[in-house]
């Protein structure tokens, strides 16, 4: 028999981007509140073209920086502590004060044996309590770590593999996964494991055209809030839309667009011998790498240009996602690029791609970033 086999790509970790030409212009830390930056940016290899505006808020002020002998992967806020997520996502660590990186929670040397070989992705910590995704089982999971029980447990049974999950509040989780087709991608919402809600997120984006494969076009993070309970977004890497829930109902609130205008890339299909292809998004440009929420502020880390700079765009949450300005991310040193972001009492943290924790104090006149 006949068959022609494709290989799927996913691409929610890829951090690369292709290959760009833009108008010549370099960022300066010497930015302050009321510059703005723009660029006309178009891609070499594809018809996709953008505008890229921003108006600076202000400039970070570095306070210290220390190089971290782990590998971790992100960096998260929560209310009291900063926490790293190690590369294997494996373990969880702390983030000192003064960014010292000590161990936290290693799931593998739980006496649960259901743990063994979690992978912790999309977890919140509340008091004794971690709440997770664990990414090798498709699961959910409450766990005690002061007491080394597991509190609470189901297993994502979508006939495709589910890549994120979050907890909303008490045995209330979200989710998104793919539906019957490749066609399809949704939003879900459980309530003690049982399925209340479900939305397409093509339909709540309101795409004017039809979208294949849409699961590595609207591929995306969950990201909470670190000093409230108020939301959970969810928003796309590889375009600019995200989702605005209310963490206690559960309720979307609504749906919102970044500024850069960037359209849903396309899906490219490629050749790799006779009957076998691969299929990836097209450009592949990972353009928005990791997310933060403080003070009803949503913070998104920006490479919408890797050749001329880093920026954390800023979103007014309790203005239906309004953009109301950026941020410039300095180089520490050169080559080395922000991977993610987390803030904590005012403070911004970028971890680097060297593994370096920066610590940066905002100056600027925004008073929701004070």
């Amino acid at each position: 028999m006949n068959f022609i086999l494709i290989i799927l790509i996913f691409v929610g970790f890829n951090f690369t981007s292709c290959n760009t030409k833009s108008k010549s212009y370099k960022y300066s830390n010497s930015y302050v509140g009321g510059d703005t930056i723009s660029i006309k940016y178009r891609g070499i290899y594809s018809n996709y073209s953008w505008d890229f505006r921003r108006i600076i808020l202000g400039k970070l002020a570095l306070i210290g920086k220390r190089k971290t002998t782990r590998d971790i992967f992100s960096i998260h806020s929560h209310p009291e502590n900063i926490i790293g997520l190690s590369k294997d996502m494996s373990k969880l660590y702390l983030i000192t004060d003064s960014l010292y990186t000590i161990d936290f929670w290693d799931p593998s040397k739980s006496k649960i044996k259901h743990n063994e070989k979690s992978k912790i992705f999309n977890f919140e910590y509340s008091g004794n309590d971690i709440y997770f995704f664990d990414f090798a089982q498709k699961s959910i999971k409450k766990f005690d770590i002061s007491n080394d029980t597991l509190l609470y447990y189901t297993i994502l049974n979508d006939p495709i593999p589910t890549f994120r999950a979050c907890h909303l509040n008490k045995d209330k989780y979200l989710y998104v996964s793919n539906g019957d087709s490749n066609n399809d991608f949704n939003l879900i919402f459980l309530d003690s494991s049982i399925i209340i809600k479900k939305y397409s997120l093509h339909n709540l984006f309101d795409v004017n055209k039809d979208v294949i494969y849409q699961w590595m076009i609207y591929d995306g993070n969950f990201v909470y809030s670190s000093d409230n309970n108020n939301y959970v977004v969810y928003y796309c890497q590889f375009t600019g839309f995200f989702i605005c829930i209310n963490k206690l109902s559960g309720d979307i609130l609504y749906t919102a667009k970044t500024i850069d205008k960037t359209p849903p890339p396309t899906i490219k299909k490629n050749k790799i011998a006779q009957k076998t292809f691969n299929i990836e998004v097209s450009p592949n440009i990972n353009f928005f790498i990791d997310a933060a929420i403080s003070n009803n502020q949503f913070f998104l880390l920006n490479s919408i240009d890797p050749n001329q700079g880093y920026v954390v765009d800023i979103y007014d949450l309790e203005e239906k996602g309004k953009y109301v300005g950026s941020i410039y991310i300095p180089e520490l040193k050169s080559d080395h690029a922000p991977l993610s972001i987390a803030f904590k009492k005012g403070l911004l943290y970028i971890l680097y791609d060297d593994q370096t924790i920066a610590k940066f104090r905002i100056d600027t006149t925004y008073n929701k970033l004070l």
